[in-house]
């Protein structure tokens, strides 16, 4: 028995996501996101000279980059990895790894807060930005696909099928069946560290819960790390239980993924992500 159920299960999700309120046209607040997650400030961002200045604390924890405040010289220093940015208040000279670079805008202190050139300190981590000045919408990358993977699989992660393209996908999915499940699959690049990548894997399946047929998701989030020529994700899993014929949620069930060797536990789905990709040593292939 098979049922188009993916449709109508993902439009009831989507009716419960959470979207940002529409902005007025009058007052066009600066809304900025980081990976498509609206920012929560505050204090309201500001426009000078061209250049949107955020409170910077919020930012750069949603970024992701440490942060330390030094009130006496009134310096702002953020890391990420190997690379350090110190932003001096009022100054329009800042270090980035100790290399002088000028500002277009300073950092500055409005209404008790301490504000910072967006783009500046975005960019001179590696995250790509886009500024919409007709909506006032600033978007911030850090995560970019590099390759996606479209995949039916059996309950052991083996690769059944391959699909060439996420429309194809999406016509298997449409017609679901019973013990079925397929997979989507993708590499993603994280543009303020070139040499850290990550995998975010969708299942979508029909299996028996309690004697009664359900649709579930499982969504696996994980960096990769090298250890001594063996790559081990860190990350989390979150499944998700609906039922069949409404779509309703009945359960969900989450849980850390903490070194799971690569080469053992996901050598399918995910190792034909990087294979594709050109990402995968020559003796993590062998061993897949």
């Amino acid at each position: 028995m098979k049922r188009k159920f993916f449709t109508a299960a993902l439009a009831f999700m989507m009716a419960f996501a959470v979207v940002p309120g529409s902005l007025s046209a009058a007052a066009k607040p600066i809304q900025v996101t980081v990976q498509d997650e609206p920012v929560a400030y505050d204090q309201p961002p500001v426009v000078q000279q061209g250049r949107v200045l955020v409170p910077f604390r919020q930012t750069v924890e949603s970024m992701g980059i440490e942060v330390v405040w030094d009130a006496k010289k009134q310096q702002i220093t953020a890391t990420y990895g190997a690379k350090k940015v110190v932003l001096t208040i009022n100054s329009l000279y800042a270090a980035v790894n100790g290399a002088k670079r000028k500002l277009d805008v300073p950092p500055q202190v409005i209404k008790s807060r301490t504000l910072i050139p967006l783009r500046f300190l975005s960019e001179a981590f590696g995250a790509k930005v886009i500024w919409d000045a007709k909506t006032h919408k600033v978007k911030i990358t850090i995560y970019e696909a590099l390759h996606t993977h479209y995949s039916k699989v059996d309950t052991g992660g083996n690769i059944l099928e391959t699909y060439p393209s996420e429309a194809a996908f999406q016509a298997k999915l449409d017609n679901l069946g019973e013990d079925e499940e397929f997979m989507q699959t993708v590499l993603w690049n994280n543009l303020m560290d070139p040499n850290s990548h990550g995998v975010t894997s969708t299942s979508y399946s029909i299996r028996k819960v309690d004697g009664t047929y359900r649709f579930l998701t499982l969504n696996t989030d994980t960096d990769l790390e090298k250890e001594n020529n063996e790559s081990f994700a860190y990350g989390s899993g979150i499944l998700d239980v609906y039922d069949l014929e409404t779509g309703e949620p009945l359960d969900e069930f989450e849980g850390p993924l903490e070194k799971v060797a690569f080469s053992e536990n996901l050598k399918f789905t995910t190792w034909m992500v990087l294979r594709d990709a050109g990402l995968l040593p020559a003796e993590e292939e062998k061993t897949a």
